[in-house]
């Protein structure tokens, strides 16, 4: 265990659905962090599995800990409400929240705390391992000094991603986030950017310590991955929507400033993608908006990607 001092509390946000396999590990890196004064927040999204039991297990193996466990019951609503119900119940200085089919080392915790206290920083991320069934990566984030190249980074999903669990925030943060998406996919980059857009001061610290479980489900089908644009899209447009609608007064935190092209661009080829041509109905002016920046941006997307996006315009806005 570091010297650090242990005043500062952090709370930890796991939601379970269906994760039978690896809860286990997920719950034992947790329980097992070195840094005493945490607080873990379960959610049981109405899973139908023996989650819970298996976590239940767990938490039995590590009394001293039982006391800051709670696991808070729910109908099933998806990861995105189940991670907006675990964050009405912490009481942490400082959150993390993690997925339950991945696992951390276990002085996680304990290292981002001490850099929060080294730097004051609101927000500290830290680099990631890929564990993929036959290999482990090392995934690299890159340190920004300017908050615009933060942003578009984020968007355009390079050098800098939104996921919450390589993120240890402060708690009062989220009192500030406006959106709060009602789907799953690229749910964590709209509340992360909110999140980011707040903070007085973003740290990276360049370690890994998050383990992210990936390409463990087998083959995706496109219907799968046509549920995952059109969510993609929804979240994202809610985000767009509600931030290019403000004042002009009120846009000083606005996490789309500045960057506005790269998310509509990024929304309008989810969209596309998915085959959501209703996202035109619903928000008239985003046909507008695409129609006008497409033939003359120069977007951060690949060359296939943009003369599909390029096209796709052409025919949907040709009216």
């Amino acid at each position: 265990m570091s010297n650090s001092s242990h005043s500062l509390s952090v709370s930890i946000v796991v939601p379970i659905y269906g994760a039978s396999a690896h809860i286990g590990q997920c719950a034992e890196s947790l329980l097992s962090q070195t840094y005493p004064n945490i607080e873990f927040v379960f959610v049981n999204d109405g899973t139908k599995d023996d989650s819970i039991d298996i976590l239940r297990s767990v938490v039995a193996f590590h009394p001293e800990r039982k006391a800051k466990v709670i696991i808070v019951e729910k109908e099933n609503q998806g990861v995105a409400l189940a991670r907006k119900t675990g964050i009405s119940h912490v009481k942490g200085d400082y959150v993390i929240q993690i997925d339950a089919d991945d696992w951390v080392e276990t002085d996680m915790v304990d290292r981002m705390v001490n850099v929060i206290l080294a730097t004051g920083a609101d927000l500290v991320y830290t680099d990631y391992y890929l564990e993929f069934p036959d290999r482990q990566e090392i995934a690299f984030e890159k340190e920004y000094s300017d908050q615009k190249l933060l942003f578009k980074d984020l968007y355009n999903g390079k050098n800098f991603h939104g996921y919450y669990w390589n993120k240890l925030v402060k708690r009062s943060l989220y009192a500030a986030v406006r959106v709060w998406p009602q789907y799953g996919m690229r749910d964590d980059l709209v509340v992360v950017s909110q999140l980011i857009s707040h903070a007085e001061r973003v740290v990276h610290f360049p370690q890994p310590f998050y383990h992210y479980r990936i390409g463990t489900e087998g083959s995706i089908s496109n219907s799968k991955i046509s549920k995952q644009k059109f969510e993609s899209a929804r979240n994202l447009m809610a985000l767009f929507d509600y931030y290019h609608n403000l004042p002009i007064g009120e846009r000083a935190r606005s996490p789309i400033l500045g960057v506005e092209e790269d998310l509509l661009l990024r929304i309008g080829w989810f969209a596309f993608g998915a085959g959501d041509f209703a996202i035109f109905r619903q928000y008239p002016y985003l046909k507008k908006l695409l129609k006008a920046i497409v033939p003359s941006k120069k977007y951060d997307l690949n060359i296939f990607k943009q003369w599909a996006l390029n096209l796709a315009v052409r025919m949907i806005c040709v009216k």
